[in-house]
């Protein structure tokens, strides 16, 4: 399937999603995007059958245009990311691939929590192909100055391959090994 382009930006499709996922099949429950807007996690209820299910938009731009495709759970959208509040909210399909995404949410999320324990201030970790020393945490992710020219940089953990007192594995977003 290829992707179907968009009047507007992210933001107005995530409006239209919002008046789309309110009509007489569906009930919208949240809407949460990820991945500084390229991906938009809708947790929505269908009125006939009561399951509350997941669906991912992804956006691209081609040239001065927003394109979208869509997946539900039950195709396995093969992104990893979807924000676990939304999986808690839904109750999911019964299918073996729906069953076997969320496990695979599941699992991203908790290795990333893992990665992220045991990451120390003072540690030397990789960003595509460079290297940082970090400097501290905030929140959710890291401040670090990048050993090649000293800048500073804010670093998210999913960004971060561990080059010492490793876990042994650090997954990507499409849940396959780096490490």
């Amino acid at each position: 399937m290829g992707y179907s382009s968009i009047t507007g930006t992210p933001k107005t499709f995530i409006q239209e999603l919002k008046r789309d996922y309110n009509k007489d099949n569906f009930e919208l429950i949240d809407i949460k995007a990820t991945c500084f807007g390229k991906r938009i996690w809708i947790a929505y209820k269908l009125k006939d059958t009561g399951e509350s299910i997941i669906a991912l938009y992804k956006m691209k731009r081609y040239g001065q245009e927003w394109c979208y495709n869509g997946w539900a759970e039950s195709a396995g959208p093969y992104e990893y990311d979807c924000p676990l509040e939304l999986l808690d909210k839904t109750t999911g399909l019964k299918n073996e691939t729906a069953i076997k995404w969320r496990e695979q949410v599941r699992k991203y999320h908790a290795n990333l929590k893992a990665i992220s324990e045991e990451i120390k201030i003072g540690e030397t970790v990789k960003v595509y192909g460079k290297l940082y020393k970090i400097t501290e945490k905030v929140k959710k992710h890291y401040r670090a100055v990048c050993l090649e020219n000293g800048n500073t940089y804010r670093l998210r953990v999913k960004q971060i391959e561990r080059l010492e007192g490793s876990l042994g594995f650090i997954m990507n977003a499409a849940g396959q090994q780096i490490i």
